[in-house]
């Protein structure tokens, strides 16, 4: 069997005055600085692989964000802009979500003219040759693998390699140095200022665990006003933290107990009791 023809280009040309095309200043004027990062990896992924368009969709867009470093947000709305712009063709982004434009298409066709086997497929095709006519794909032969395969193939490796990413960046390690500024923010919202040291050390453990910024200063903050409201002792932060009490829901009726002439009265709480033996 012979060896798939390859599709894309090792290297694509890149004027040297980009940063002064029209379309792209527009782009960073909306999208900030990081757009030409954005708009390389882009087109590095578009000469690359099918040489003169790329499809797009959420892995490739998850990709994109974790190439340059930015939310996929961010890399949507560039996308966005760009279509906008006339950066990329409009009309085949709505109908086939291809990125692509008659610029790649030519630059494309100037570089691979030398090498058989290269084309522009109908449905896709942007530009016309000098006759007027669309220049024509050549029939694969029977050793050479279908569209569909291809397809199949560049689906596949796609696949993997948004896997690897993503099992990647859920392994990313979490470092005590990391979660030092969060916890403080912690610190600041829970209601029992003892023992920071060990507090710091269970934060980091829950961080580890699984638990969320978010979710760790939420819970620090319902527990506090469950502490306010009800005048009940406060919980060693670090035992608060092993015990997993972030996501406790809190009853803030104030705790009563009986006075001297039959009333109640909001049981009162001391500070000064040390709990770090007792299980809340």
């Amino acid at each position: 069997m012979a060896r798939p023809i390859k599709e894309g280009l090792d290297y694509f040309p890149l004027n040297t005055d980009i940063i002064h095309d029209i379309k792209i200043r527009k782009i960073m004027r909306s999208n900030g600085p990081q757009s030409i990062a954005v708009l390389l990896d882009l087109l590095g992924n578009i000469y690359g692989d099918h040489g003169y368009y790329m499809q797009w969709d959420d892995d490739v867009r998850f990709l994109v964000a974790d190439d340059v470093g930015i939310s996929e947000a961010a890399v949507d709305e560039l996308v966005s802009k760009a279509i906008q712009v006339d950066f990329f063709d409009e009309k085949l982004f709505k109908k086939y979500s291809i990125l692509t434009s008659k610029g790649i298409q030519k630059r494309y066709q100037k570089a691979s003219k030398r090498k058989s086997g290269f084309c522009i497929q109908k449905p896709y095709n942007l530009i016309v040759n000098v006759h007027n006519n669309p220049p024509q794909c050549e029939v694969n032969d029977d050793n050479n693998p279908t569209a569909s395969e291809v397809s199949d193939a560049e689906s596949t490796r796609k696949e993997s390699k948004v896997k690897e990413r993503k099992e990647k960046e859920s392994k990313k390690e979490i470092t005590e140095n990391d979660t030092l500024m969060d916890f403080i923010d912690f610190w600041d919202e829970y209601p029992k200022k003892e023992k920071k040291q060990d507090a710091s050390k269970a934060y980091y453990e829950a961080r580890l665990g699984g638990a969320s910024v978010d979710e760790l200063l939420q819970g620090a903050k319902r527990y506090a006003k469950f502490i306010k409201a009800t005048h009940t002792f406060s919980a060693m932060a670090s035992n608060w933290l092993d015990d997993k009490r972030w996501s406790d829901e809190y009853d803030m009726t104030p705790h009563q107990q009986a006075n001297s002439r039959g009333g109640f009265v909001a049981s009162q709480s001391n500070s000064s009791f040390d709990d770090s033996d007792i299980p809340f």
